[in-house]
C-alpha cells in the first residue's frame, strides 16, 4: 500500500520515537500508520490498517524490532531522565512551531 518512501518515513517515526524513550507496541503501531495513510489520502478513517499489515511491515523492515510490553514499561521508565525529556519537549515545541 505504502510506497518504499513512504514506509521508511513510518520507520524513521518509530525509530524517533523510541529513541525519545516512547516505543509503541505493535497496535500503537498500526493505528499510527493507519492515521499516515488517511493524511495522505491512500486510505479511508473506517478502513485502518490491520495486524496483518504490520507482519508484513516487519518483514519488509527487520530493524524495526519487538518488546515485550514488560520490556517496553521498563524502556520508557529508564528513558525518564532529565536530559530525555528535555529533548521531547524540544522536538514537541519545534513540531508546535511548524505546524503553527
Amino acid at each position: 500500500m505504502f510506497d518504499q518512501f513512504q514506509e521508511a518515513k513510518i520507520v524513521e517515526h518509530f525509530k524517533n520515537m523510541a529513541a525519545l524513550g516512547y516505543g509503541y507496541t505493535q497496535p500503537e503501531c498500526v493505528d499510527a500508520a493507519s492515521m499516515y495513510a488517511v493524511q495522505i489520502g491512500i486510505r479511508t478513517k473506517d478502513k485502518p490498517l490491520t495486524m496483518s499489515w504490520m507482519r508484513g511491515f516487519m518483514k519488509r523492515w527487520p530493524e524495526i524490532r519487538l518488546t515485550k510490553p514488560m520490556g517496553l514499561e521498563y524502556a520508557r521508565a529508564k528513558m525518564a531522565s532529565d536530559s530525555t525529556v528535555n529533548v521531547y519537549f524540544d522536538n514537541l515545541e519545534k513540531c508546535l512551531r511548524k505546524h503553527d
